[in-house]
């Protein structure tokens, strides 16, 4: 068992931390620099100190830097991107601040600290932002978390893999100690640069497959195709195409880190005269999306019904709506003064079916289901309305009409 630091108990902070003290049998010592309160995903909660010092005092050697490195608003993948302005790296205010009290700590009680940070970053943000902050009682590894909003826990007990960047492999031994009793997921260890490339890249071909498999979807609608039986078609390649995960079409990627790492990327590649491979992904993104819309808008058109997005959120089953392709969709609405409403039982704990009861909007619509809440698969839709289900997820019903973009028409 061992005495770990952790700066930074935010979405991603809290639970992973408690995770660790709980599933590694470690002492977890936090301290959270905006003082807001921890969730800790139902985990007993880990020892909270009052400042990033106590945390050194208290650590066997290790600290943890889990704070947000953040996009403007402009990048947060809710709204289209605008044309006339080059996508930037991310904002490393946070990050800087917490690695430089960490070793301002460690060299106050001369105590030798190894810093870890699993912050999100560009390729040579350490080298750049961070190297020069450390001192002669600071080492540093990087280890981002490949951790899902809404499965935090479970993803940081059962990884894939276990990433760590070092300037010596030696380094790296007193962080993978600590998950001797929690898994043994391979390993890897490189250097600090192609971990940063690494996390990123991971991100960004996940984006990719999902870009693909709704380009694939456009494809099909065109064409009289159904893009699930391509895709499940697709699946049964597992030596070359992989993974059949993310192969299902629907709405674009979305959450905390697509698609805000698909631009920062973009930046990079644009910095260094790359392929802007990326900037290709964010434009298929929003097109997709203004695909979906035009679909809505044509239902609309034709049948003089009010249009209700359903959802908000990034994804299934939680309510947050980082980046969500559900509020992009509704941007792209505003934008071309087109009136809707969105509703997410999620987001803002009001049942739709009261809201639509409320304000004289029971009757029938065009539906959009944006987010694929699992309650919007047999929610019962007014006779009458038009449900656009980008999933296919949405039960057929002579009641109204089903509109399964890319797929076969599956209406009773």
């Amino acid at each position: 068992m061992a005495s770990v630091g952790w700066v930074g108990l935010g979405k991603l902070g809290g639970p992973c931390s408690a995770a660790l003290a709980h599933y590694g049998g470690h002492d977890v010592y936090g301290y959270d620099p905006v003082g807001r309160a921890v969730d800790s995903a139902g985990l007993p909660p880990i020892k909270r100190l009052d400042s990033v010092d106590d945390v050194v005092t208290s650590t066997d050697g290790v600290v943890f830097v889990a704070v947000q490195t953040p996009h403007v608003s402009r990048f947060d993948g809710v709204q289209l991107l605008p044309t006339d302005v080059i996508p930037e790296d991310f904002e490393y205010g946070y990050l800087v601040n917490a690695v430089a009290s960490v070793a301002r700590a460690a060299a106050r009680q001369r105590k030798d600290i190894t810093i870890v940070v699993i912050s999100t970053v560009l390729p040579g943000t350490t080298n750049r932002e961070l190297r020069p902050l450390l001192n002669a009682w600071t080492t540093l590894v990087y280890h981002p978390f490949f951790i899902a909003m809404g499965t935090v826990v479970n993803d940081f007990v059962n990884p894939e893999f276990a990433l760590l960047g070092c300037d010596d492999p030696a380094d790296a031994t007193c962080v993978a100690d600590l998950y001797r009793n929690i898994h043994q997921a391979p390993l890897g260890v490189m250097s600090i640069a192609s971990a940063e490339l690494t996390k990123v890249a991971y991100n960004t071909f996940i984006s990719t497959k999902i870009v693909f498999v709704n380009t694939v979807a456009q494809l099909a609608d065109a064409t009289g195709a159904d893009v699930d039986e391509v895709t499940n078609a697709l699946a049964l390649a597992t030596d070359r195409i992989i993974s059949p995960k993310y192969m299902t079409a629907g709405m674009g990627d979305g959450g905390g880190c697509h698609p805000r790492d698909n631009i920062a990327l973009s930046a990079l590649a644009q910095r260094f005269g790359a392929v802007d491979f990326m900037g290709a992904l964010n434009v298929a993104r929003e097109e997709h999306t203004r695909w979906l819309a035009n679909i809505a808008v044509h239902w609309s058109d034709m049948s003089s019904l009010p249009i209700v997005i359903f959802g908000m959120a990034y994804k299934p089953g939680v309510a947050m709506t980082d980046g969500s392709p559900a509020l992009l969709l509704a941007s792209i609405f505003n934008d071309a003064d087109i009136r809707h409403v969105q509703l997410d039982s999620f987001v803002n704990g009001i049942e739709e079916h009261e809201w639509l009861a409320r304000n004289d909007m029971s009757g029938p619509n065009v539906f959009v289901v944006a987010t694929c809440h699992n309650h919007y698969v047999n929610y019962p839709y007014p006779a009458g309305s038009v449900v656009v289900d980008p999933f296919g997820v949405v039960q057929p019903s002579e009641h109204f009409t089903l509109v399964t973009p890319g797929r076969k028409n599956r209406a009773l």
